[in-house]
């Protein structure tokens, strides 16, 4: 990189890979860092790693996109500090599936500024969830569409389309379906198609920067408002969150 700022940053942190221009100060700053991490574990040599968590490809029927936006204020009372971010907006959009062709009211973009205007921003966040809960209590429930094209490739399959096992007589050929359109994936066995099943209580919602500063804004002025979440953070050191689960009753007999 050319750019003039980075050359000031010769070494790296292997643990966070915050940059430093001398070896002295990257040596001070190493015990801190890795007091706020778990040691790292290396595989052993010559072993491999195989990828079956396929719940996690499962395709939602919603997702949520935010972004906030802030201004620079100066700092009167703190002489070591020149200026502060301070949150001004916020924008969330509930984004559908492209494949979903029922009429979702619901869905779109909306923006929130002015008094409080994180936490109206969270209230509907939780709007939102509440929205696509009963949506998909309604809407995804349908029933499998097989072509003859699909029914001739799962009558010869004799391997699961996911995790490539054989069928046998404890983990059986099943015809697993996109239970929001209906359309037929393959022949998978028992196992693999009841890891797929659809997650119908969660939405993912995705912050640009939330490790950095939109994470700092939500602690601090709206997470803490919320009565009924449950946070779980997943934390990289202990100010900073690579995600955050949050967790509120939407149903008398569920999350």
């Amino acid at each position: 990189n050319t750019n003039e700022g980075s050359q000031r940053y010769k070494l790296y942190c292997e643990c966070c890979m915050q940059g430093f221009s001398t070896k002295d100060v990257l040596e001070r700053h190493r015990p801190a860092c890795y007091a706020d991490k778990p040691e790292s574990i290396m595989p052993a040599k010559g072993s491999h790693v195989v990828f079956n968590n396929f719940k996690a490809t499962e395709k939602l029927p919603f997702i949520i996109y935010a972004d906030t936006e802030s201004f620079l204020e100066k700092c009167v009372d703190d002489e070591r500090t020149i200026e502060e971010h301070q949150p001004a907006a916020i924008g969330i959009l509930l984004k559908a599936r492209d494949d979903i062709t029922t009429e979702v009211p619901f869905a779109g973009y909306r923006y929130f500024k002015g008094t409080d205007f994180m936490t109206k921003a969270m209230h509907y966040i939780q709007y939102c969830a509440e929205q696509v809960y009963h949506w998909n209590k309604e809407h995804t429930q349908k029933e499998i569409v097989m072509s003859r094209e699909d029914k001739d490739s799962h009558c010869n399959a004799n391997q699961c389309y996911q995790c490539e096992s054989q069928f046998t007589t404890e983990s059986f050929k099943v015809a697993d379906h996109d239970h929001v359109t209906g359309r037929y994936r393959g022949a998978a066995c028992s196992k693999c198609n009841w890891k797929m099943r659809l997650s119908r209580k969660m939405i993912p919602v995705v912050f640009h920067n939330l490790r950095g500063y939109d994470m700092h804004a939500l602690c601090t002025s709206a997470l803490g408002k919320m009565d009924g979440w449950t946070l779980k953070p997943v934390a990289q050191t202990k100010e900073r969150y690579m995600a955050l689960f949050a967790s509120f009753q939407v149903d008398y007999h569920t999350e």
